[in-house]
C-alpha cells in the first residue's frame, strides 16, 4: 500500500471515530430519557440534556399509571463516580434533593465536579417509604 493511500484511509477511519465520539456526547444524557417504569410510576429525566462540568439543571418528571402527574412525593438523586486508583482520585458521592415545581416536575441544579461517567439514580419516596427508582449512566464532559 502506497503511503498516500494509507493517509486517506487512516483520515477516513480518524474521521468516523470522531463522528462515533460527537454522537456520543451529543447524547450524553438523553440517552436514557425514556420513562422507566417502576411500581405504577413513570420516572423520566427531562433535563439536562446534556451534563457538563459545572451547574447543570435537573428536572424529573414523576406520572402515575394513568399518565397523571404526582405532587406528593420526594424525589432526590445520587450521583456516584468510582474511584480512579492510578491517578489516586477517591470515590465521589452527590446526593441531590429535588423540589417540587408543580405539574409533576421536580428540580434542582447540581455542579458537576468532575468529567466521566457518573453512577445515578432517582429514588421517589412517598411517607418515608421507597415508591419507584431509576438507574442509569450520565456521562459528564
Amino acid at each position: 500500500m502506497k503511503i498516500g493511500q494509507w493517509f486517506g484511509t487512516a483520515v477516513v477511519a480518524g474521521g468516523l471515530v470522531a463522528l462515533s465520539t460527537l454522537s456520543t456526547v451529543v447524547s450524553s444524557a438523553h440517552t436514557d430519557v425514556r420513562p422507566t417504569v417502576d411500581r405504577n410510576l413513570s420516572i423520566r429525566l427531562k433535563q439536562p440534556i446534556v451534563v457538563t462540568t459545572g451547574d447543570n439543571p435537573f428536572e424529573v418528571l414523576i406520572e402515575g399509571p394513568d399518565g397523571k402527574t404526582i405532587n406528593d412525593v420526594e424525589v432526590a438523586v445520587s450521583f456516584v463516580m468510582p474511584s480512579w486508583p492510578i491517578k489516586r482520585i477517591p470515590e465521589t458521592r452527590t446526593d441531590l434533593t429535588l423540589r417540587l415545581t408543580g405539574d409533576g416536575k421536580y428540580s434542582a441544579t447540581w455542579n458537576v465536579s468532575r468529567p466521566g461517567p457518573w453512577q445515578t439514580a432517582i429514588t421517589v419516596k412517598r411517607d418515608g417509604v421507597r415508591v419507584g427508582r431509576k438507574s442509569f449512566v450520565l456521562i459528564a464532559y
